[in-house]
């Protein structure tokens, strides 16, 4: 099994030249998919031609750690290799950023920067960073009556505004709360920051309000503005329904907190913390995502394992049973998986693309567990609870790498022909 972190070493810079299309399948509805329609597909379509550009899959963070292409609350979200950033799907209260609240079936670019480093799309608002260092949001805002939401704006805003004035963000990574409306932020330091509203005391305690007796706010807990969750370093995270698995920065630890009520942290037992677990003795842990359902997670290490834990009703493990489990399992399937931002969805649904050449930089797209609209992406056949390949190409590179809750479609970059 090909050793993943020397893999993506090696491909850095090896992206230049090399062009790139968006995919996507599942559920189309509020034209989630970018196709023009609003319907859903059950195997992959292509959206424009080579639309993203020329791309340096690893130098670029895609493999690793960034959020170049996201869905979530009937949106979706793209950042092309020059920079641009594209969004279309529902865009109340305008969550696309584009300076009105029509909905488009099509990606539309978002002003004219060619800055753009990630992006996040939560429930009704989206957020993302610069290659400068600043993060920025629009959308849904904190209103009278309303939650504070990953905006990070007192108001409805239909265009970026920035978040606050600090210019050393990398990334914002996952979002998985009851109402989509939280996000996670990691600083060049490895400092992991969190924002918006709708989460329990078990997610985190750091920094946020809690106010029983103040409607809107009652029985919640919520930050307006960025607030750190501990003073660890981190490098990853990804969310389940108000619990976190993260990854520490150098150390390669794998760290849990949170909702447990499926076992999905992975400690061993189902009952839920507040404070940083560390799961196994592991130290060579890469990336880790959640389902939309959040009640199961999984983790890759550099060895191109992945391994899981939680609920698996529909068999989203690929152990070809419905077992759930407390403790890391490896998940089925054939050998060498890739370890590189590829992750759950769907309602128990995992993706995951095979290092076809040693080196990360393509192979074969597997899916297994439910296939809600679709999402598997294998024509509609069904769920299966033993990993399957979507179609013969072995040039897919990366995956929307987690999506917020009731995200039943997929996004995916290939490389072009």
């Amino acid at each position: 099994m090909p050793n993943i972190r020397r893999g993506m070493m090696a491909a850095a810079g090896a992206g230049g030249g090399v062009e790139y299309e968006l995919w996507a399948w599942g559920n189309g509805g509020s034209g989630t998919l970018g196709n023009g329609e609003a319907v859903g597909k059950t195997s992959p379509i292509q959206i424009g031609d080579k639309f993203m550009g020329e791309i340096d899959v690893a130098g670029e963070g895609i493999i690793a750690t960034g959020n170049r292409i996201d869905a979530g609350g009937v949106s979706s979200a793209a950042i092309k290799g020059d920079g641009t950033l594209w969004t279309w799907g529902s865009n109340t209260q305008g969550k696309l950023g584009i300076g009105d609240t029509t909905s488009r079936s099509s990606p539309v670019q978002v002003g004219s920067l060619t800055d753009w480093r990630s992006i996040l799309v939560g429930w009704t608002s989206m957020c993302a960073t610069k290659t400068d260092g600043t993060l920025w949001g629009w959308g849904n805002g904190d209103q009278p009556d309303t939650y504070p939401k990953l905006s990070g704006q007192q108001i409805d805003v239909s265009s970026p505004v920035q978040i606050g004035s600090d210019t050393d963000w990398t990334g914002v990574l996952a979002i998985n709360s009851k109402f989509a409306n939280a996000a996670l932020g990691l600083k060049t330091d490895g400092q992991m920051y969190m924002w918006g509203s709708g989460i329990t005391a078990y997610w985190t305690q750091a920094g946020f309000a809690y106010s029983p007796s103040d409607p809107p706010y009652s029985n919640a807990l919520y930050s307006r503005y960025p607030t750190a969750i501990d003073d660890k370093s981190y490098v990853n995270a990804g969310c389940g329904n108000n619990c976190v698995l993260a990854i520490e920065k150098d150390t390669g630890k794998l760290w849990a907190w949170g909702y447990n009520n499926y076992g999905q942290l992975g400690n061993g037992t189902t009952t839920s913390i507040s404070s940083p677990v560390q799961i196994g003795s592991a130290t060579d842990w890469l990336w880790t995502a959640g389902d939309e359902q959040g009640e199961t997670f999984v983790a890759a290490n550099t060895n191109g394992e992945i391994w899981g834990s939680g609920r698996q009703e529909v068999g989203a493990l690929g152990l070809e049973n419905k077992t759930g489990y407390c403790s890391p399992v490896q998940v089925g399937g054939p050998g060498g998986w890739s370890a590189g931002g590829h992750g759950m969805a769907g309602r128990g649904t995992l993706h995951d693309i095979t290092d076809a050449n040693g080196d990360n930089t393509g192979g074969a797209l597997w899916a297994c567990g439910d296939d809600f609209y679709g999402i598997l992406g294998n024509g509609g056949s069904g769920d299966t609870s033993s990993p399957i390949q979507i179609g013969t190409d072995t040039t897919w590179v990366a995956l929307n790498k987690q999506a917020s809750r009731s995200t039943t479609w997929k996004l995916a970059i290939k490389q072009a022909d």
